[in-house]
């Protein structure tokens, strides 16, 4: 495998470059910090947010009740965007935004934007996932929100959405149980926990099977497994790679090297990764970046 490390330096954008130096060579480079908080880009972003802390981008596709779902998966993504730009806690959009997600979460602990049922594990993962990256690992209420995941669980060791089914024994849905492994693998309190280990290998061992509440993954089969994106959103090679990294699996058992030599594969000449869907010009090296911290955590990669 060639290292891409040398083109994201030489041709990444800002932002790349700069999480390249922090995290490779454990340079805080002050210039590319001052820079970064002043992307046109960045301050783009911020002017779009919601006096009530949220951001919304209207599609008239989406009515009604899914609306407001939207809101809040477009705030997710949002904050997921500033955290790549060099967005912190510190930040008061994003304390702002905190605040919103917050106002969402059941006294139960689940988090249940409205139009969306009471528990509903799909969300709360999105949203324990985004604090723990944030630092809020440790407040009661995001430990709340993962007992109230762990004791929703299916029997196989995963979740379901509520309307496909409310029988313990079946079957769990890969994207459900991504979605919350990500949570627990950005959870400093819950990363080295039996049941996040038990998480990663259900989803592991799952890899290259059907879904079986996924009618579109039926119909194509096994493709989606296949498919490169970032950020991370649907269960493929990538997504689960990138949870067993930082739970501390090595690339020993068959199904991640398997997923590694494919990686390999679809590396191109130049070192970078490019997208299975066409994306914006940058996006190929926000890809490459993301493998290469997974290959840097699989001892995979050296600087």
């Amino acid at each position: 495998m060639k290292n891409p490390i040398p083109i994201l330096k030489e041709k990444g954008p800002l932002a790349v470059r700069y999480w390249i130096e922090k995290e490779f060579f454990e340079n805080e480079d002050e210039d590319l910090a001052w820079t970064l908080s002043r992307l046109p880009e960045k301050i783009s972003i911020l002017k779009k947010q919601s006096r009530s802390g949220y951001w919304y981008y209207p599609d008239k596709r989406i009515l009604g009740p899914h609306s407001y779902l939207k809101k809040f998966t477009d705030t997710i993504d949002t904050i997921k965007t500033l955290i790549d730009l060099g967005a912190t806690i510190k930040d008061a959009s994003i304390q702002s935004a905190i605040s919103y997600l917050f106002r969402t979460q059941s006294i139960e602990g689940a988090f249940c934007p409205k139009g969306s049922p009471s528990n509903a594990p799909y969300f709360t993962g999105l949203a324990l996932e985004i604090l723990c990256l944030l630092g809020l690992d440790e407040k009661q209420w995001v430990q709340q929100g993962f007992k109230w995941l762990m004791n929703c669980r299916q029997n196989d060791g995963g979740w379901v959405l509520p309307s496909h089914t409310t029988d313990p024994n079946s079957p769990s849905n890969h994207l459900i149980t991504c979605t919350i492994l990500r949570a627990l693998a950005a959870s400093s309190t819950w990363k080295k926990s039996k049941e996040a280990n038990q998480v990663a290998i259900f989803m592991r061992d799952r890899m290259f099977t059907v879904d079986p509440y996924d009618k579109k993954t039926a119909k194509n089969g096994l493709s989606h497994w296949f498919t490169l994106e970032y950020p991370l959103r649907f269960p493929n090679i990538l997504n689960v790679l990138d949870s067993l990294s930082k739970l501390g699996f090595y690339a020993k058992s068959s199904p991640i090297i398997n997923c590694l030599l494919w990686l390999e594969q679809m590396q191109g000449k130049d070192g970078l990764w490019l997208p299975t869907k066409p994306q914006n010009e940058t996006n190929k090296y926000w890809l490459t970046l993301n493998i290469a911290r997974i290959m840097k955590l699989f001892g995979l990669i050296s600087v």
